[in-house]
C-alpha cells in the first residue's frame, strides 16, 4: 500500500527535482571530449544504501533489521521496509498501527533545482530499474 516516487519538472534552462524512496532521478550529458557523464540528481531513502538516512532513523529511535526500516510493533522479520521514505505505507503511519511509537518512516522528499542544457538526458526511475543496469548503461 505504499510507493516510491521520482518527480522532475523541466523548465528553460533548468530542472525542479524530487523524489521519496529508491526512485531516482539521473542526468547524462556529454563532455567536451564527447564522453557521456553521469550525474545522480536525487538522495536514496534506504537505510541500507545511505548513511544518513541511516543516522536519522535511528535517532528516532526506531530499529533497523539487516538494514531494513523495522516495524515498530511487529516483528521485523514480517513487516519491515527498505526504504525510510515513501508514499503511503499506512500501517508505518498510523498511530492506530504503531502503538504511538515512531517507525521512521516519512513521506518528506528530497527536492532541487539542478541547471540543463539542450543534448541532456534526463531519466527517472525505481529500485527494480536502477537494479538491472547501471546508471552509464542507462544514458
Amino acid at each position: 500500500d505504499g510507493s516510491t516516487a521520482a518527480v522532475a519538472v523541466l523548465l528553460p534552462g533548468q530542472c525542479l527535482i524530487g523524489n521519496v524512496g529508491d526512485s531516482e532521478v539521473v542526468l547524462g550529458t556529454r563532455n567536451g571530449h564527447g564522453r557521456v557523464e553521469v550525474r545522480v540528481l536525487t538522495e536514496l531513502h534506504s537505510p541500507s544504501r545511505n548513511e544518513a538516512e541511516a543516522r536519522r532513523v535511528e535517532a528516532l529511535g526506531v530499529g533497523l533489521r539487516q538494514g531494513r526500516l523495522a516495524h515498530p510493533r511487529f516483528n521485523p522479520r514480517v513487516l519491515s521496509l527498505a526504504v525510510s521514505r515513501a508514499i503511503g505505507d499506512l500501517g508505518f503511519k498510523d498511530a492506530r498501527f504503531t502503538g504511538g511509537a515512531p517507525s521512521g518512516l516519512s513521506a518528506r522528499p528530497f527536492v532541487a533545482s539542478v541547471g540543463v542544457s539542450a543534448g541532456s538526458c534526463l531519466l527517472l526511475g525505481c529500485d527494480g530499474f536502477w537494479g538491472s543496469v547501471s546508471y552509464l548503461q542507462a544514458v
